[in-house]
């Protein structure tokens, strides 16, 4: 039993040794305002345009600001919005012509919607 207990042990710290190779993802933020609807109940999105399947959201304030301060991939989006005030065209990211080009260390975007 004890040398059991020895195996498991030294093979945790084997393990836990083995996986602090790997850094973890560095986050920035990703914030601005959206103009021209009313922000209540409406959520933005950036969908990559390289990375499929690749989506991240926010609330937008009823002041129209939004920030999502875990965004982890910088890249061209295709932005769209949800919510019952949005016009057709911006609720998808194929239709709403918006985009974003985001750096490494984030980025300040204003949306208009006519």
């Amino acid at each position: 039993m004890k040398r059991f207990v020895m195996i498991a042990t030294l093979m945790s710290i084997v393990t836990a040794l083995g996986c602090g190779g790997v850094p973890p993802p560095k986050y920035f933020t990703v914030k601005g305002k959206v103009q021209g609807i009313p922000s209540n109940g409406t959520e933005i999105f950036f969908a990559s345009t390289t990375i499929e399947n690749l989506q991240i959201g926010s609330s937008v304030q009823p002041s129209g600001e939004f920030e999502i301060p875990h965004f982890f991939t910088g890249g061209k989006y295709a932005v769209y919005f949800k919510g019952s005030k949005v016009p057709k065209k911006y609720l998808s990211p194929r239709t709403s012509g918006l985009t974003a080009d985001i750096g490494e260390s984030g980025g300040e975007f204003t949306f208009t919607l006519q």
